[in-house]
């Protein structure tokens, strides 16, 4: 029966110098590192297994198209694909199909196993490619959305938090392309229609987030996809709301001159408007914005308080005589 030592205490072989050099408790390690950016998984082409429902989808379409034969033709493959949403560029057919065929043994005919095959390596499959695809539009890298768009991956796919490929080109402010990209890939081609307004867990819509952080740009071209303002979260706040809270007055006096000036005294679940959550965190500028632009100062939150309740008082009479 092999003998154990307590770690804390000196081994029969050790000397006193390698003793107490020796760590008490031996380092953690690492087998593997995976990049640390939001969304990122490991480097590689992921092996896709269609999903009950996709073998579905598959198979009727390889009948409609095959019409009783057991062999397709490898020149209407791309039929094929067509069929099952998938239209890929010169380049890509080549890279994805044509280097593919002689791994596959295939020359002029595919079985329907052979085809299956060959789809599994084509279709990005939401399931496998999502976070990539989520991944690419958080670094603002064109190439990547678009291939992978081609290639099946739903626009909408989301994580486990709710965020779509859209909420992530949002987060990080520098994405108004892949912004622009996605809505114009969204409804061609057999690409689904961009939601705009997705909602992540907690109801949050991309440009609630983009005007949480100020991105005036990002803001603009949600806005120019036809972003609804008026979108509220669980709590009940729309994008004014969060620009007001955190005080990002350039995107507060965008909402206001358009149509986010019909928000100005909605109320959220809490029985806030956008001037409590200015009062709150005393933000002169936008209060005073706030008022030039009509905000009622008598209306009552759920504790029946009204805004200037949250602020200090001088601040308060400060913006008020400013705007008077």
């Amino acid at each position: 029966m092999p003998t154990h030592f307590d770690i804390s205490q000196k081994r029969p072989d050790e000397t006193d110098e390698q003793y107490w050099k020796r760590p008490l408790f031996p380092q953690p390690g690492f087998t593997t590192v995976i990049s640390r950016h939001q969304g990122s998984v490991l480097n590689g082409e992921p092996h896709v297994h269609l999903t009950p429902t996709e073998e579905k989808e598959f198979t009727k379409e390889w009948e409609n198209i095959t019409k009783g034969e057991t062999m397709l033709p490898l020149s209407k493959f791309s039929d094929l694909l067509s069929k099952l949403r998938i239209k890929l560029s010169k380049d890509l057919y080549i890279r994805l199909v044509d280097e593919h065929l002689a791994d596959l043994n295939i020359e002029e005919e595919m079985t329907e196993a052979q085809c299956k095959e060959l789809y599994c390596k084509v279709y990005a499959a939401p399931v496998k490619h999502g976070p990539r695809l989520r991944k690419a539009c958080g670094r603002n890298d064109l190439e990547v959305v678009t291939e992978l768009i081609q290639r099946g991956c739903d626009i909408n796919t989301a994580d486990g938090n709710g965020h779509t490929p859209l909420h992530h080109a949002t987060f990080h402010g520098i994405c108004k392309d892949t912004i622009k990209l996605l809505n114009d890939l969204s409804g061609k081609d057999g690409v689904a229609k961009l939601v705009v307004d997705a909602k992540d867990n907690r109801g949050w819509t991309p440009l609630m987030c983009a005007a949480s952080n100020g991105f005036m740009d990002t803001c603009r071209a949600l806005i120019n996809c036809h972003a609804d303002v008026k979108e509220e979260n669980l709590e009940g706040r729309n994008a004014l709301h969060v620009a007001c809270g955190k005080g990002m007055d350039k995107i507060v006096k965008m909402l206001l001159s358009g149509s986010g000036s019909a928000l100005i005294n909605a109320q959220s679940e809490r029985g806030w408007t956008p001037m409590y959550d200015a009062c709150l965190h005393s933000h002169e500028e936008i209060i005073k914005m706030l008022l030039k632009a009509g905000a009622k100062t008598d209306m009552k939150d759920m504790l029946g308080f009204t805004c200037n309740h949250y602020v200090d008082s001088d601040v308060w009479s400060k913006c008020q005589k400013a705007v008077e």
